[in-house]
């Protein structure tokens, strides 16, 4: 089956994706790999470009407001914002409108990775003041709690011939 996209001719070559059903916990204040978040493609041509599409849902301590998220390609951050004095460059902010429920980012990305070695996609996390951040989960997460709930995540790498 031939998929089209833009009327370019451009069409999906290969498709992997990674679901993280786990938690994960981190308090570190510099971008630490979101365990199971991850996607290794190796591209069939160097001029091929790889669409990243990630759903990440998380959550910060009460009180904080300081969980960022990033997108990697091998050791180098992709889809951040520009930089700007001292404030953190990410792809995105885990914010919700009541501190410590479970809040979902949809983030989609073409890269131009150049190359047709082997390439590793992954979501990375931090806070800036080192409290909790968590993927898959709220801050709350006793039985009954409001806003315990469980979910999924998931980075899907995707190469674009053309």
């Amino acid at each position: 089956m031939s998929v089209t996209i833009n009327g370019s001719g451009q069409v999906p070559v290969q498709v992997i994706q990674a679901v993280k059903t786990d938690t994960f916990t981190t308090t570190s204040s510099s971008f630490t790999t979101v365990t199971g978040l991850s996607a290794s493609i190796t591209p069939t041509n160097s001029s091929n470009k790889v669409l990243v599409i990630i759903s990440v849902t998380g959550s910060q301590q009460v009180g904080a407001n300081d969980a960022y998220l990033g997108i990697f390609r091998n050791s180098t951050q992709i889809a951040l914002g520009d930089a700007s004095s001292s404030r953190i460059r990410s792809t995105s902010q885990l914010m919700s409108a009541n501190a410590g429920w479970s809040t979902n980012v949809a983030f989609s990305f073409v890269d131009s990775p150049a190359t047709t070695s082997s390439v590793t996609y992954t979501v990375q996390a931090r806070t800036n003041t080192g409290s909790n951040l968590y993927i898959n989960r709220g801050d709350s997460d006793s039985d009954g709690a409001v806003g315990a709930g469980r979910t999924a995540s998931s980075i899907i790498v995707m190469e674009i011939s053309g």
